[in-house]
């Protein structure tokens, strides 16, 4: 009787054993699993911001290489506009003073002929 509850009382203290040690090793198990799925998740953030961070640097490379464009596209505008002004007025300039010598010839041939 006394063997029988010393074999009983050995298989509950084994049987408990068994189970806190398969409990300690589950928490390790599962804090292991937790640490790698946490340091994912921070490497993740890190991607995203880089990944946003590439985002903003190339647009606005792209904004400036646009507004830049822009400017210059502006900028010829400006000048073909004054130099198409500065033609026409040359070009008036020049209509008077070859009307002037026009006119100064024929007054001279009508003076000849008179």
């Amino acid at each position: 009787v006394e063997a029988r509850r010393r074999a009983a009382e050995l298989r509950r203290l084994r049987l408990e054993s068994a189970v806190l040690i398969q409990r300690m090793e589950r928490g390790r198990r599962g804090r292991i699993v937790a640490r790698a799925r946490l340091e994912e998740f921070r490497l993740n953030i890190k991607r995203w911001i880089a990944a946003r961070d590439v985002q903003r640097v190339y647009r606005g490379h792209g904004g400036r290489k646009a507004a830049a464009k822009l400017r210059w596209n502006t900028q010829r505008e400006i000048e073909r506009r004054a130099a198409t002004k500065i033609q026409s007025a040359w070009r008036a300039c020049k209509g008077r003073y070859l009307a002037r010598i026009a006119h100064g010839l024929a007054m001279l041939r009508m003076h000849e002929h008179s």
